[in-house]
């Protein structure tokens, strides 16, 4: 590929770079022109940029340490992978020699938790703290492997001089973020280190079918815990045949449901569940649905570890017609934004004024068609304004809502569902009108149900 820049692994190559360094980075007082362009590789001298702008010292002595031993223990605990990727590596021991080199593993704020390898290389990274309970951010240190891989969110080989700290250039370090399937977050870092000379093309590639290997070995798990929480919804289902039941993964995603819910209400339930709290909680919590209603949360333990849950919604689904659940108190405000910029953005605006008494009229309608109706009111504001929104814009039925009394003043919605209206009362059949406004039956349908009609009052039904 063109834009293939060359690990620096020679000795010709590291001089080279060192004299990048000093110029760009060690306050040297040679000429910047002895800087060849392309000489720091595009990674490294981002992450020059960003060290620098963190304030990190060149002539830094040692990594700070963050974990007392006691610390180490409960934040090893808490890193619910790290077992998984120590066996999975031990599995894989044999692809892994260890002569020169360590093989360190790190959580997702790159803080060491676990290392073992080379004593040579053990001990001589250990005088730079460079062992567990050391913090390996770049922010604290300067590009290095584990800090670079995490604030990339891709594999990096840091190599001598690439190090922005002088003291770190004795060594070289391939490091690979590790994602948990069930949230597709970084969970941690697998990272090798070893001697300057004995850095290798291959070390990053074996650091690669490493995290490989861990990462399908956490799937494999994650497939087992699902399978738990599965479980857990077929008993609750038989404890409470009335209710409707949701059942979430640990990353709070949807992993099954009862009959009785639609995808839309899942993964509104879905969405309270994650807002309610860090994490899934560990013990059966109620969690308020809405003023009238509230579910219950049952985690699914693996161990000590909750794997997963189930909400259930007492009283069943919502009746028919109503798409998901009601909103939250003050939900309106921040949907309603949302919509009107992507709205505008999709038509082609660069933007839309939207007058304050807007949001307060809107929220003053209880929307039983929920997202969904909300969407489509501010879709067809957008198709009927410019690029201000005023209170008199707004259908009469929030108007109306938002005043308590009858509205007489008509907007170009209320033109358009007059229109609507008018229509259905000429023709013969629904399909008749549907025909004749250029909409679905489905669409006229919903459309009705504003104005409190059923279509069998209107006309004859076909």
């Amino acid at each position: 590929m063109s834009d293939y820049q060359p690990i620096p692994f020679g000795p010709d190559a590291q001089r080279e770079l060192e004299r990048h360094w000093g110029v760009l980075v060690g306050g040297s007082t040679g000429p910047l022109a002895a800087v060849r362009a392309g000489g720091v590789r595009s990674l490294v001298q981002d992450s020059w940029r960003r060290s620098a702008g963190a304030a990190v010292r060149p002539d830094l002595g040692a990594a700070p340490v963050v974990f007392t031993p006691d610390d180490l223990v409960g934040a090893a605990e808490r890193s619910d992978w790290l077992v998984v990727a120590g066996e999975a590596v031990a599995r894989h021991q044999h692809s892994f020699s260890g002569i020169g080199h360590v093989l360190t593993l790190f959580d997702h704020e790159a803080r060491m938790l676990a290392c073992e390898g080379d004593p040579a290389a053990l001990e001589g990274l250990a005088e730079i703290n460079f062992r567990p309970g050391g913090l390996w951010t770049e922010e604290a240190v300067g590009t290095n492997g584990p800090g670079t891989a995490l604030a990339t969110g891709a594999p990096a080989h840091i190599v001598g001089a690439e190090h922005y700290v002088e003291r770190w250039q004795r060594w070289h370090c391939a490091a690979v973020p590790i994602h948990d399937p069930a949230t597709s977050q970084v969970a941690g870092v697998l990272d090798i280190s070893g001697f300057r000379e004995y850095a290798h093309p291959h070390t990053l590639n074996l650091a690669l079918a490493l995290v490989v290997a861990i990462e399908q070995t956490l799937a494999a798990r994650e497939v087992e815990r699902r399978y738990l929480t599965l479980q857990s919804l077929t008993d609750l289902a038989a404890r409470y045949p009335g209710d409707s039941i949701v059942a979430l993964d640990r990353g709070g995603r949807v992993v099954g449901a009862s009959p009785s819910v639609s995808t839309e209400l899942a993964e509104s339930l879905a969405l309270l569940v994650r807002q309610s709290g860090d994490g899934l909680a560990a013990e059966a919590t109620p969690i308020v649905v809405n003023a009238r209603r509230t579910a219950m949360w049952f985690p699914v333990r693996q161990g000590r570890v909750v794997v997963g849950g189930c909400l259930v919604l007492e009283g069943g689904a919502p009746r028919y017609g109503t798409e998901g659940i009601p909103f939250h108190p003050g939900d309106v405000p921040v949907y309603a934004r949302r919509f009107f910029e992507a709205g505008a953005r999709d038509l082609g605006r660069l933007g839309v004024h939207v007058e304050p008494a807007v949001y307060e009229a809107l929220s003053a309608y209880h929307w039983p068609g929920n997202v969904r109706e909300l969407k489509n009111v501010v879709r067809r504001i957008l198709l009927a304004t410019t690029h201000q929104v005023r209170l008199a814009d707004l259908p009469r039925f929030i108007r109306e809502a938002y005043a308590g009394a009858a509205d007489s003043t008509g907007s170009a919605i209320d033109q358009e569902d007059a229109e609507l209206m008018r229509v259905v009362r000429e023709s013969r059949t629904m399909a008749e009108a549907a025909a004749r406004l250029g909409v679905t039956r489905s669409t006229l349908y919903r459309r009705m149900e504003r104005f409190g009609l059923k279509p069998k009052r209107v006309v004859e039904r076909e």
